[in-house]
């Protein structure tokens, strides 16, 4: 955290770490992605967000519901955020706009951290690796390649879900 903290022109990269999503064959053929909006120090998903809208693809965020579940809800804008758990900007609960996790053909996911074997350092509650359990869609960890480690094989558990693909600048 402290490393990502320290990352110097995150919106520059975060800009490159969208240009290239926007390039995945994985994107290019999905029409329900979920994607998430950025803490300070994450990459920032606002230009694939927005492309998103432009494109007619449907595009869903997470909305925390308790100390391990969330749920993702369709966004028609970016004004239909609001702050919630966490200080995190979420879509408002709305059971006509709930994406169920079998629709989600693409998650773009953030992380502390990642491995070159697709392993995922989260903050240690679970919302993620519970969510994607049953999830078919491809699994796209976001990242500044600062945050790409070599391994933490010793960190990970049965629990952990891996990525499918991790995107970082």
């Amino acid at each position: 955290l402290r490393l990502r903290k320290n990352i110097l022109d995150k919106t520059e990269k975060s800009k490159i770490i969208c240009e290239k999503i926007a390039s995945l064959p994985e994107y290019q053929n999905s029409k329900v992605i979920a994607a998430y909006s950025a803490l300070d120090d994450e990459v920032d998903l606002t230009n694939i967000i927005n492309e998103c809208l432009v494109s007619g693809k449907t595009i869903c965020l997470p909305k925390v519901l308790n100390e391990s579940s969330m749920v993702f809800y369709k966004i028609d804008s970016l004004k239909d955020l609001k702050k919630g758990c966490f200080n995190i900007l979420e879509p408002t609960s709305d059971k006509e706009k709930e994406i169920e996790c079998s629709n989600i053909e693409l998650f773009l996911i953030p992380g502390v951290a990642f491995d070159k074997n697709y392993n995922r350092l989260g903050y240690g509650k679970g919302y993620y690796d519970n969510f994607l359990i049953n999830s078919k869609g491809a699994k796209i960890g976001v990242a500044f390649k600062e945050q790409v480690m070599d391994s933490f094989e010793n960190l990970v558990n049965e629990n952990d879900i891996k990525m499918d693909k991790i995107i970082h600048n």
